[in-house]
């Protein structure tokens, strides 16, 4: 159980960053990444609710409440954060 985020316009950008948070029915969870920038304007990340190594994933089971957060600075220095709710 996952989803893929795009990210577009990023010509303008100096950085990008990404939390995702949710609840399991034992625990809280959640990942954080970062963008490569430099290369084209557009990005793709897939996000997983669960946990991999090794070429092995483990779904969490029970996700509620699901937030992503993206954070992002302008080549000019202006800083924004964008909040998202993501229904599972």
């Amino acid at each position: 159980l996952g989803f893929i985020v795009y990210f577009s316009n990023l010509g303008n950008a100096s950085s990008v960053s990404y939390s995702l948070t949710y609840n399991t029915s034992t625990q809280p969870e959640g990942a954080i990444g970062s963008l490569n920038l430099g290369g084209p304007s557009t990005a793709s990340q897939e996000l997983l609710f669960g946990t991999c190594s090794k070429n092995v994933c483990r779904y969490h089971t029970g996700v509620n409440n699901a937030r992503l957060e993206v954070s992002y600075t302008t080549k000019a220095g202006k800083k924004y954060l964008k909040k998202y709710k993501i229904k599972v």
